[in-house]
């Protein structure tokens, strides 16, 4: 059968789109109480969210912020990384993670990965912790990062964008380290369209944040607007804008009612993918951890180029051809052109090999089993079509 970039036709009618959001009434009707309630910034529906966030994750302190990357930026700068400090991280993550370093005058100190869970390697922290002031753990695509018992031996940061359900252990991710941030970016397990979350057990780091993301203020826009308010504030620190508005908590509050609901609507998806797929010659499809949990957020294979006359570029161009879009996660950050010029002799294997072989395929709670059904029948069709 061709392929519809040859010529063929496509496996669906229309667009199956990478991430799209699982919206439903429930997320519309709140927002639009929260435009009709005469305040639309950071108020009282980012508490709520903030509180069911914290008993969701059984944590101390849980914070909203614009987005995972200032969560990191904030996290780092208020455990006192700065300009002389180096911070290890895995390259094969989204440039955000490393930015936020380079952001604090720090330096990144790029680590491999292995290959089988495309997390950082435990050898390489290891090898590489005594240099170091802190780690950023990447629990990538939701695979729970391999760092127990890491906490009391260096500074640890979770990236836990992608984790919101995962566990390492019996240990949520969130509690794993010293502090973590969370993604509600509009392709996330649960999204705000953009947003975060920040999770810590450290009182200080968190009131630090609290006052750091909105401008270095005492008091936030809803308490010195309130009913019971004097008006009166001060600037403690020169801080950021950094905060979550009450728009997007609207959404969030209902994301997170519904996440195991969605949890098991994805988990479906992944098992179908993986039964139609695993003994593809074509592809390798990932791993689930045997203990602890993977938050399924993305459903990354490996193509065998060698077994395929074209590549990854082309495979997703035909699949769009097809009507399905996919996802890259990731190229590693050192690969990058910036990263490249400030370290020109980084070389980690892993890292680069699965740079060009990783492919993101849709995973999400809105999508049906024929969505996947589609996938799956377009993705086996033009590998072999192109067979070697």
């Amino acid at each position: 059968m061709k392929p519809a970039i040859e010529g063929g036709h496509p496996q669906r009618k229309t667009f199956l789109v990478f991430g799209k959001p699982d919206i439903h009434n429930e997320e519309i009707e709140e927002v639009v109480k929260t435009l009709k309630s005469g305040w639309i910034s950071h108020g009282p529906r980012v508490e709520k969210f903030e509180q069911d966030f914290r008993h969701y994750k059984n944590v101390s302190y849980a914070l909203a912020l614009s987005s995972c990357t200032a969560g990191l930026f904030l996290i780092l700068k208020g455990l006192g990384i700065k300009e002389g400090k180096k911070v290890l991280l895995p390259s094969f993550t989204f440039v955000s993670t490393a930015n936020v370093i380079i952001h604090l005058g720090a330096e990144p100190v790029f680590l491999d990965i292995d290959e089988d869970t495309m997390n950082v390697s435990l050898d390489e922290i290891h090898k590489n912790m005594d240099k170091a002031h802190a780690l950023i753990a990447v629990h990538l695509a939701g695979y729970p990062a391999p760092v127990s018992g890491l906490k009391s031996k260096i500074l640890l940061i979770e990236d836990a964008a992608h984790a919101v359900e995962t566990y390492l252990d019996e240990t949520p991710a969130g509690k794993i380290g010293h502090a973590a941030s969370f993604s509600f970016y509009a392709t996330k397990n649960i999204t705000t369209a953009e947003g975060g979350m920040v999770t810590t057990e450290d009182e200080e780091l968190y009131n630090y944040i609290k006052i750091a993301r909105l401008h270095g203020l005492s008091k936030d826009a809803w308490k010195r607007y309130d009913a019971h308010s004097t008006n009166s504030y001060e600037a403690i620190l020169p801080g950021y804008k950094f905060n979550l508005t009450d728009i997007q908590a609207a959404i969030g509050i209902h994301q997170l009612k519904r996440i195991e609901d969605s949890y098991k609507k994805r988990k479906k998806i992944w098992e179908f993918y993986t039964n139609e797929l695993k003994d593809n010659k074509f592809i390798i499809t990932p791993n689930l951890p045997e203990r602890g949990r993977h938050a399924l957020h993305l459903y990354i294979i490996r193509l065998r180029l060698n077994t395929i006359k074209v590549d990854r570029s082309f495979i997703i161009q035909a699949l769009k051809h097809e009507n399905i879009g996919t996802g890259i996660h990731f190229k590693a950050v050192h690969l990058h052109k910036f990263y490249r010029n400030m370290f020109p002799h980084i070389h980690l294997p892993v890292s680069e090999k699965l740079s060009n072989e990783v492919l993101s395929l849709p995973l999400t709670a809105g999508m049906s089993l024929k969505d996947a059904q589609d996938v799956v029948s377009a993705l086996k069709k033009i590998l072999k079509y192109y067979e070697r």
